[in-house]
């Protein structure tokens, strides 16, 4: 497919190979101090050790990842990759207390914490991000945030800004009325913790945020058991503030769009492709509707062929053996070298040479595994309370993998999966996660000003960690 665009009838696309079976799985990782729930959908015929590329998969606003997203997953599954969908917070399945919130920061986190969960697995390569209707706009924020996302395809994007959100919803009076009721419902929730509720659908006529839409108030279809069908009036203020199109131009990953002009706000796919400066490719189709790209066999089965081949083209699908890293620039080189040189050094208990990798204030967040705030603290004050507990163990191995970096100027953001190990004797604590680090140059030299680490699993006794602490303050 060319970058300009493609018009094609919904059967244009040849289905490259019959399907494969697959096998799901359960499961689940952190997003602030939530629990989040996916559903894991893996190819049957992986041979042991065989690592695939994975796919994050999001659907619309208000909806469960047994709606769309559970079924494109499933259909990048059944042409090879790994594909999660799973539960936004407050949706579903998944944690968060103000419940039913259609909250774009936080459903921008939730695929961050994703993406990361997925590169942390030792059968997935590299990671693509797959967003249909809402969620497209919510995966090109985190795809330009975590550089885990290697590549994009969004399939009957929903991408707005204020003047498509005036235009869609009344103009700017009804926009500001929808935004004070948010506001209303809100300070209600925070005084009283009493949510404010709608239908999210129902027939037309009704006070359903979608009345009369199809799809979502048909019982084959989207009105399906699992779903709760409530809308939180407090969501207005951040949907309707949210603006899709504003990271077009800092999309660096390869991005596929797959539309059709009687779909919805088609206007907003085609700025958001014209301000894209990454390699992109289009696809638009003849005559489908939004909703029709949730389930109809023809247009999901062309949609999927073209996402399956955008990523099989950017992630390197390879299944006789695993794809050669491309070799990077100068810059990306210093970076890498430098963070995977902080946990070498730390299991060879050289913290002299751990603290020059820093700049003198740091932020260090460890809240996914201990709770608390993120630390503001300095390099020596951080060695400081590494040395307060590590030497405490018999030994550590600070396993990191993909570690992947991106360069913007004099700032960078670093990422890599890890698979931290402590021993005492013969016990075993071992969180594993995801680390990322902020980095900014100065005088010439490459230094993290922020570390975070995102626990994804957790396996072994915890309680080996205060007994280091105490082995290591009877050390000093």
């Amino acid at each position: 497919m060319s970058a300009g665009r493609v018009v094609a009838a919904a059967t244009s696309l040849a289905v490259p190979a019959p399907a494969s079976a697959i096998r799901t799985e359960r499961v689940t990782f952190l997003s602030g101090q939530d629990p989040v729930v996916g559903t894991l959908f893996v190819p049957a015929d992986l041979a042991p050790g065989q690592r695939v590329p994975g796919v994050v998969v999001t659907g619309a606003w208000m909806t469960i990842k047994e709606h769309m997203a559970g079924r494109y997953a499933r259909e990048l599954a059944e042409r090879g990759f790994i594909a999660l969908a799973f539960d936004f917070r407050t949706w579903g399945e998944s944690g968060g207390r103000q419940r039913s919130l259609e909250s774009p920061r936080m459903k921008i986190e939730d695929i961050g914490a994703a993406a990361r969960f997925l590169a942390g697995r030792t059968d997935v390569s590299r990671v693509g991000g797959l967003g249909v209707c809402a969620s497209a706009g919510y995966m090109v924020h985190a795809a330009v945030q975590n550089p885990a996302i290697a590549s994009v395809a969004l399939v009957a994007p929903w991408l707005h800004n204020a003047d498509i959100v005036n235009t869609v919803y009344g103009g700017a009076d009804s926009v500001r009325h929808l935004i004070a009721r948010a506001r209303t419902a809100q300070a209600h929730f925070d005084s009283t913790g009493e949510l404010t509720l709608l239908p999210a659908a129902g027939p037309q006529g009704s006070e359903a945020v979608m009345a009369g839409v199809p799809y979502y108030t048909e019982a084959d279809r989207g009105a399906i058991p699992q779903w709760e069908n409530t809308f939180n009036v407090a969501s207005w203020e951040g949907w309707l503030t949210f603006d899709a199109l504003a990271p077009a131009s800092l999309v660096t990953q390869p991005t596929l769009i797959v539309h059709s002009e009687a779909a919805a706000i088609p206007q907003g796919a085609h700025q958001f492709f014209a301000a894209l400066r990454a390699q992109k490719t289009q696809l638009w189709l003849d005559g489908v509707s939004q909703f029709d790209f949730y389930d109809r066999d023809t247009p999901v089965n062309t949609a999927a062929d073209a996402v399956a081949e955008h990523f099989q083209r950017t992630l390197q699908v390879s299944r006789e053996e695993p794809p050669v890293s491309p070799a990077g620039d100068p810059e990306t080189a210093k970076i890498i070298s430098l963070v995977s040189a902080i946990p070498l050094a730390v299991d060879l208990a050289r913290y002299d040479l751990a603290e020059t990798a820093f700049a003198p204030q740091i932020t260090v967040d460890y809240t996914s595994l201990w709770g608390g705030e993120p630390q503001h603290t300095t390099p020596a004050e951080l060695m400081q309370a590494w040395r307060g507990i590590l030497p405490g163990f018999d030994a550590t191995r600070h396993e990191l993998r993909d570690v992947q970096a991106r360069v913007d100027g004099s700032t960078a953001i670093a990422t890599a999966a890890v698979d931290a190990r402590h021993w005492i004797g013969a016990a075993l604590w071992r969180p594993i996660g995801r680390y990322s680090w902020a980095l900014s140059k100065r005088a010439g030299r490459w230094e993290v000003t922020s570390m975070t680490f995102t626990l994804t699993q957790e396996l072994g006794d915890r309680a080996l960690a205060e007994v280091a602490t105490a082995r290591a303050r009877e050390r000093t």
